[in-house]
């Protein structure tokens, strides 16, 4: 197999950027995995074994028609490949590779995964011929093969989760965005983002100026991330998933200065207060769901009727602005993890009206 190749030199070592038909690539790569079998022996590999979900995330993408796969997945030949330059430069030419030659996969095996799960299992022959840019090292050791592996995955880092929420409510602003989205149950994302964005700059707004965004170097007391995850049960199965957007954010508004009523002092500073941290909105917002359920029963969507709910939770259980100083060692930071704020939501939830109850005769 003779393949056109553009050749880099790199501290004394040759690389070469070409491509790989998937067929091609599926044949000549492989994965040395790490095995307990083999510890201590000069066989042990050093990848670890694929995430199946991973391979079927990209076959099911090879599936869908116009795709790319513009990123290079790094071989290495550890045996030294020849090159042939054109005669025009000394950077481009060929190299050769026969169909014993392993091709060791330093990064990409989920890519050819994929690939190999889509052609083989799905039996997605319309991609076998599709042309991916790999880059090939020529005679890296394996040892320095598993070092260059350790330095990729130690250094290199995904797509920030707050970052991805964009990127995703972006996707949706098309038709066909709005269609992939939802087929991937991502359209709670999308609506959770922007009731982040309405609380954020709405001037009445309790949690105005108070949410940290992507790429954004002033602090703020909670991360957009956070706080979108929190409103997955009110979005997702929860009373709010029935109602539009606009009134999705409204009620939202409406319940934050319900807390803030009960709560006053913990919303003075927000440094010096947990309630507009983890510990304060994850709980605040499972109880968000009973409060909304009693007032739709009621009819009566009003920040005066949110704000006696909480108030008579809080006041059965002995829960009030001191409980959520960041230095009160038994108040709310006692409560900082899911567990934790599960356990905090309940007690809320345990000293409120249930909608049936709430339902006159």
């Amino acid at each position: 197999m003779q393949l056109s190749a553009i050749k880099i030199t790199q501290n004394q070592k040759d690389l070469f950027l070409t491509t790989l038909s998937v067929a091609d690539l599926i044949k000549l790569s492989q994965v040395d995995y790490w095995s307990s079998e083999k510890e201590g022996t000069r066989d042990q590999g050093y990848q670890r074994n694929p995430e199946q979900g991973h391979i079927n995330k990209i076959a099911d993408y090879l599936q869908e028609r116009d795709i790319l796969l513009p990123t290079v997945i790094l071989l290495n030949s550890r045996k030294p490949l020849g090159f042939v330059e054109s005669g025009k430069d000394s950077f481009s030419g060929t190299i050769n590779l026969k169909p014993q030659d392993i091709l060791w996969n330093v990064d990409g095996q989920h890519r050819v995964a994929g690939m190999k799960k889509s052609v083989e299992e799905n039996g997605n022959m319309k991609i076998r011929d599709f042309s991916i840019p790999v880059v090939i090292a020529s005679g890296l050791t394996k040892e320095e093969e598993m070092m260059l592996f350790y330095t990729i995955n130690r250094t290199q880092k995904g797509v920030r989760t707050d970052l991805t929420e964009r990127l995703i409510s972006a996707r949706a602003k098309t038709s066909e965005g709005r269609e992939e989205v939802r087929r991937k149950g991502q359209d709670w994302i999308v609506r959770a983002v922007k009731i982040v964005d309405y609380l954020n700059t709405e001037p009445s707004s309790p949690w105005q100026g108070r949410i940290q965004l992507p790429n954004t170097k002033r602090k703020a007391p909670a991360k957009q991330a956070s706080l979108t995850k929190s409103l997955l049960p009110l979005l997702k199965n929860g009373i709010l998933e029935n109602h539009s957007d606009t009134v999705a954010c409204q009620l939202m508004l409406i319940y934050w200065k319900a807390v803030q009523e009960v709560f006053p002092e913990a919303f003075e500073d927000p440094k010096e207060y947990a309630i507009q941290k983890t510990p304060g909105f994850f709980p605040l917002h499972a109880v968000a769901n009973r409060i909304f359920m009693y007032c739709q029963a009621k009819n009566r969507f009003k920040q005066s009727t949110m704000a006696d709910l909480l108030r008579e939770a809080a006041k059965k259980i002995d829960i009030d602005s001191d409980f959520w100083r960041v230095d009160n060692e038994e108040g709310a930071t006692l409560y900082g993890s899911m567990k934790g704020f599960r356990l905090l939501a309940d007690r809320f939830l345990d000293n409120l009206p249930t909608p049936d109850i709430a339902i006159e005769a």
